[in-house]
């Protein structure tokens, strides 16, 4: 499980460009007139659930992909309240299979890529705020099991809306302690191949929800830190259309702490 150099060469960058801007008062007051620029590199530490048949004979344990990447979010002078956020991550784990369908234990992989595009508005300044906008998550999974491998290529799309608020824990504003939950209709599909010659593709409607809690320290008006704990998760359900009327469903999780750092420009 590797994470990628980019973030934290981002990460230093985007530090010492921060750190050599001036942060007197007026500063503070002018700069808060003007477009706002905020740049969040990011980790994920995640554990995550690999999707599977929820009626089926196979299980499979669970496995880490530390997911690495930002957040770079834009606000224009004109319009206050409302910010534009645009998040990339990505990252990759292995971890143990156990198929009962072949009878033996094996290794299965994962590689995530999660994007989004977010708009955010502050209803009641950052106690409260809304955002919508649009989630597209990739997943690319291989398992192999006594000789027999299969690629299983996932991707769950669509738009989402939630709610946030952020409360200070201190009178000067430095400690604060912040949550938010978005809902995600999407729709999912899997492109599945194995070594003997199967292949299929699926697509049914999924629902989604993201939720976390944390805490972030600001060092300075335009630095901070947080730490919080995250948690993705996705459901789907379709018909698979055989005489039964049998369903293929399962519920997908994906959770773990994250870190990021924030440097307003």
């Amino acid at each position: 499980m590797k994470l990628q150099r980019a973030p934290v060469a981002a990460l230093l960058l985007a530090m010492l460009l921060a750190l050599a801007r001036t942060t007197n008062a007026a500063e503070a007051e002018e700069e808060m007139k003007a477009d706002s620029i905020v740049l969040t590199p990011r980790i994920w530490f995640g554990t995550f659930v690999s999707p599977k048949e929820l009626d089926s004979q196979q299980a499979q344990g669970s496995f880490q992909i530390p997911m690495a990447g930002g957040t770079l979010a834009y606000t224009a002078k004109a319009w206050p309240n409302f910010t534009v956020l645009a998040t990339a991550l990505q990252g990759s784990g292995h971890g143990k299979l156990i198929d009962l369908n072949v009878g033996g234990v094996g290794e299965t992989s994962s590689t995530r890529t999660d994007l989004e595009l977010l708009g955010r508005y502050l209803v009641l300044g950052p106690r409260l705020y809304v955002v919508a906008g649009w989630r597209h998550v990739k997943f690319n999974v291989e398992d192999r099991v006594l000789g027999f491998r299969s690629t299983t290529n996932v991707t769950v799309s669509g738009p989402e809306i939630g709610l946030g608020s952020t409360f200070d824990m201190s009178r000067d504003g430095r400690h604060q302690v912040f949550g938010n939950f978005t809902g995600l209709y999407a729709t999912y599909q899997h492109n599945y191949g194995d070594n003997a010659g199967f292949t299929e593709r699926r697509q049914f409607p999924a629902w989604g929800l993201d939720m976390n809690v944390g805490y972030q320290y600001w060092l300075t008006h335009s630095i901070n830190f947080s730490a919080r704990y995250r948690i993705f998760t996705f459901y789907y359900e379709g018909a698979v259309g055989g005489p039964n009327g049998e369903k293929y469903k399962d519920m997908a999780v994906f959770h773990g702490p994250e870190f990021g750092a924030s440097f307003a420009f």
